[in-house]
């Protein structure tokens, strides 16, 4: 009796499921139209680029040509770059595989311009820009631990 029930039911609702696959059957969209409403869906746009990309080629161009800028300059474009990357955050670019920092082995984010520090003699500049982010923002604990990154590492102390 069981069964039969079972039966019944099912031979009621299969009108409305039959109905309801054949709306949805007529909403679906082929493959070429899904690949195409997906084209640079990553990056905006098919053509743009991401603010993660950006920052990618950015960081590759300042690694690539840091040691022929002066040390100030350096550190300058350092600062504007961990800036940048402070501003995406955590995940803007995951998914999208050309915000792929292959420096540090995953998305373009702060730990880039950790990997990315300009060569030693730029690192007194480093203080110096930290210096005057501290006497703007005393209370922010991420340009007090880089005020203290960069002490140490240009060989300073503060009095």
């Amino acid at each position: 009796m069981r069964n039969l029930s079972i039966a019944v039911a099912v031979l009621a609702l299969a009108p409305v499921s039959l109905a309801s696959v054949a709306a949805t059957a007529g909403n679906l969209k082929g493959a070429n139209a899904i690949l195409s409403s997906t084209e640079g869906s990553a990056s905006g746009g098919p053509g743009s680029t991401s603010r993660p990309q950006q920052l990618v080629a950015d960081i590759g161009k300042y690694r690539a040509g840091f040691r022929t800028l002066a040390p100030e300059e350096a550190a300058r474009q350092w600062f504007a770059l961990f800036d940048r990357a402070t501003e995406l955050g955590a995940a803007e670019g995951v998914g999208d595989f050309a915000s792929f920092d292959s420096a540090i082995g995953n998305v373009v984010s702060v730990h880039s311009m950790l990997a990315s520090l300009p060569a030693p003699a730029a690192w007194p500049a480093l203080r110096g820009l930290a210096d005057a982010r501290v006497e703007s923002s005393p209370n922010d604990v991420r340009v007090l631990a880089l005020r203290l990154l960069f002490e140490a590492w240009s060989g300073m102390s503060r009095p």
